[in-house]
């Protein structure tokens, strides 16, 4: 933990020091106020309006029996589908269910009338537009999509997509490590050989393991092709994008959204005394190896702080080797 130091016996410059550690928590807060639910529902909002605006009718699809509604422009409000597809609609634990359902909170406080559909095949007949979400897992997504464009109804595709190669060769190189049952040290040595491999040699033999492995960029340029406009959440994953061929729609950044009507006036000291823990590190999200829990566990074992973890648990054997750590 980081050592503040200060004037021994003096309540003057103590009282200096917590105010600059304040200024600097609320310099920090302030940096993250923009990216609220209500800005994220707003850039939406703009972006949705200027897509419609620039988009011409569309001509009926030669496979409909019938022509799809038309796009209700003049319509008092606007009617948008927010499309989840499987995994996300059999188990709706993840990142997307639980944001795309802040999404519609917000929304409708623009006075958008958004809908949540959970099947692959959604019925989209009276909206103005649909935002899917996530490019795993790939045969849902391109099913869905595929789907929305037939109906022909304006598309818009969050991919949230990560770069999983490194991961992938992490979990065939370094979990072995540690199943192996090695004392820290023969693990720690172990580990710095292994991260001496180069990063793009980490990735070509992730990419390598397998042929759905290999064609995976392909498979997310097939995906992304079927919208009509793309939103993703940070620059790198626009680099990623680009870097499988996958940027050939236009494609606007909107951050995720931060929740600022949390209260935080005990400093967590309720949540400490929850868990009985003082000094500690907090983990969100699913234990599992792509978030990498375990290798977290490894570099605190010596550090004299709590690990705590929020989330599920869905493999068992990983679970056991992050709490064994």
């Amino acid at each position: 933990y980081p050592h503040i130091t200060y004037l021994r016996d003096d309540a003057e410059d103590l009282r200096r020091v917590l105010r600059e550690l304040v200024g600097r928590r609320q310099a920090l807060r302030q940096s993250v106020a923009h990216r609220s639910w209500d800005a994220w529902a707003a850039d939406h909002d703009r972006m949705f309006g200027e897509l419609l605006a620039s988009r011409p009718p569309a001509s009926p699809p030669p496979l409909l029996s019938k022509a799809p509604p038309p796009l209700m422009l003049g319509s008092p409000r606007l009617r948008v589908l927010l499309a989840l597809h499987a995994p996300e609609s059999l188990a709706p634990t993840g990142g997307p269910s639980i944001r795309v359902r802040r999404m519609q909170e917000a929304l409708s406080g623009f006075g958008i009338d958004a809908d949540l559909a959970t099947s692959d095949l959604p019925d989209v007949t009276g909206y103005d537009l649909v935002h899917a979400f996530n490019v795993w897992e790939p045969e849902s997504a391109r099913s869905q999509l595929a789907h929305i464009r037939t109906a022909g109804c304006p598309l818009v595709f969050s991919p949230i997509l990560l770069d999983l190669f490194e991961g992938l060769w992490s979990q065939r190189t370094m979990l072995p490590v540690f199943r192996a049952g090695h004392t820290p040290d023969v693990v720690e040595c172990e580990l710095e050989r292994l991260l001496a491999t180069p990063m793009d040699m980490r990735r070509r033999v992730g990419a390598a393991l397998s042929p759905a492995w290999e064609a995976w960029p392909a498979t997310v340029r097939g995906i992304t092709s079927l919208a009509d406009h793309l939103l993703v959440l940070s620059t790198r994953e626009i680099a990623l994008l680009d870097e499988f061929g996958a940027l050939t729609r236009p494609c606007t950044l909107v951050h995720n959204g931060v929740d600022l009507t949390w209260p935080a006036t005990d400093g967590g000291a309720a949540f400490r005394a929850h868990l009985g823990v003082q000094d500690y590190v907090l983990s969100v999200g699913r234990v599992e190896p792509r978030k990498n829990q375990l290798l977290l566990a490894h570099a605190l074992r010596d550090s004299g702080l709590e690990l705590v973890l929020i989330g599920e648990a869905p493999k068992p054997d990983y679970h056991a080797l992050v709490q064994a750590a």
